[in-house]
């Protein structure tokens, strides 16, 4: 068996021998390509093997790319599934994510793990692309970085080098097709692959694995600072995170690093400034808040710190409920559960469901709204509740109120209910109301 062979074939081994579904990334271009050869021609592959292929729309090119794809992927006996954007892409970064949104669709259709054929100098580039943007160590973790939460992907080919694929593929007569964008220097990692490796490579030979050590470090501290960051998350309060303020007695360079952990598994988009500023708060008191890039902010209040991304406006509807079938008003969804389902975390706290027939009206709170809460003999102040109960003021712009003949009733996330309703079968029947800004 040729050399190359061997080599690309054992390095996906340990994939074949976890005998699961895969969903392979393949572009039509020459390294996918191989991906999909080296499968096809493996002994021992598996039959459930989906070939995913994205068109971008870029042109012919990319619908010549898709068609060469689908047909080797038949001609293997693969599945293909094939997407296509909406509109044309105008950045490396709009291409990818549409590549990787579509990916994870055809993962979750399909009950497979993500392969893709990303190589060594792949690899390289990448984090020298981040060396030059000023990343830190998350950033230099490069492709060696662990996929996010819930996201199963495998990179097989990260120890093999661009030129050993590029033998496979003459001496196996795989067929692609050039995307003629690689050659186009007015993109980064065009310039950095054509111009700036080479140039490094002939003043330090060693270059290459001195980069790919350090990514490994990275990898291995990123990983360590996002367990660690499990300790600091208190949880997500009506869309906003918390976070505890031990966090603010760290080192600089330790709240950077776990804002930087903490901040994306949250959903939280932040650009480099922001993390700046996070890192430098040394000290907030209750109350002071922090503006980031996007309309996002940083609060802290009594016991946590806020992180809040700007909100969907909505205008309340009404609630009537026949069935068990959520509900959705703006970010916040209704439900009819059992009392044992209607766990009393934040944002889903129970309330008596209403008798049939009768309809609730559900709005955004406003200043001035009163409630008679559970114990107490006069109105409240709504906003009273809500401090009371921890839900600081910058989270509270549309929280929902729940009205009756145009008296609040309940105000979610603040008191559960001192009873509830019991159905025919004996279980108390209650409504969690939950924010899902989805």
């Amino acid at each position: 068996m040729p050399d190359d062979v061997r080599a690309l074939r054992s390095a996906i081994d340990p994939l074949i021998d976890e005998n699961r579904p895969v969903v392979l990334a393949v572009s039509g271009g020459r390294d996918s390509m191989c991906l999909l050869d080296v499968m096809a021609q493996h002994p021992r592959r598996g039959d459930h093997v989906v070939v995913a292929c994205f068109d971008h729309g870029t042109g012919p090119h990319a619908r010549e790319a898709a068609n060469l794809a689908a047909k080797a992927a038949r001609a293997a006996g693969f599945t293909f599934r094939r997407g296509v954007a909406a509109r044309p892409g105008r950045s490396e970064a709009e291409w990818r994510a549409a590549r990787w949104s579509f990916l994870q669709d055809v993962a979750r259709r399909d009950g497979g793990v993500v392969v893709t054929a990303h190589h060594r100098d792949d690899h390289v580039e990448t984090v020298v692309m981040r060396l030059l943007r000023g990343a830190g160590a998350r950033g230099l973790a490069g492709l060696r970085a662990s996929p996010p939460a819930g996201v199963e992907l495998r990179r097989p080919w990260l120890d093999v080098e661009r030129q050993r694929i590029a033998r496979y593929a003459v001496d196996q007569g795989v067929r692609w097709v050039d995307d003629p964008t690689n050659d186009d220097t007015a993109y980064f990692r065009n310039r950095v692959r054509r111009d700036l490796l080479p140039a490094l490579a002939t003043a330090d030979a060693a270059l290459s694995e001195a980069l790919d050590e350090i990514s490994r470090r990275a990898a291995g501290l990123r990983e360590d600072v996002d367990r660690l960051a499990t300790r600091f998350e208190r949880g997500t309060v009506g869309g906003v995170v918390h976070v505890d303020p031990a966090i603010l007695d760290l080192p600089v360079e330790g709240r950077a690093l776990l804002w930087g952990a903490i901040l994306p598994r949250s959903g939280v988009v932040v650009d480099r400034r922001g993390y700046a500023r996070l890192a430098a708060l040394a000290t907030m008191r209750a109350g002071d808040e922090v503006q980031l890039s996007g309309r996002v902010s940083v609060t802290r209040t009594g016991n946590t710190v806020g992180i809040h991304r700007p909100r969907r406006e909505w205008q309340g509807g009404s609630l009537a409920f026949a069935d068990t079938q959520p509900v959705r008003l703006g970010p916040w969804e209704f439900a009819v559960c059992d009392g044992a389902a209607a766990t009393e975390t934040w944002g889903a706290w129970g309330w008596p469901a209403p008798p049939p027939g009768v309809t609730w009206t559900v709005r955004p709170w406003r200043s001035g709204d009163r409630w008679r809460g559970p114990g107490c003999q006069t109105p409240r102040l709504v906003a009273r509740f809500l401090a009371e109960s921890g839900v600081p003021a910058s989270a509270r712009e549309g929280w929902p109120v729940v009205e009756t003949n145009g008296e609040i009733v309940w105000v979610p996330g603040t008191r559960r209910a001192p009873a509830a309703p019991t159905s025919p079968g004996g279980v108390p029947r209650l409504v969690r109301c939950e924010f899902i800004d989805r």
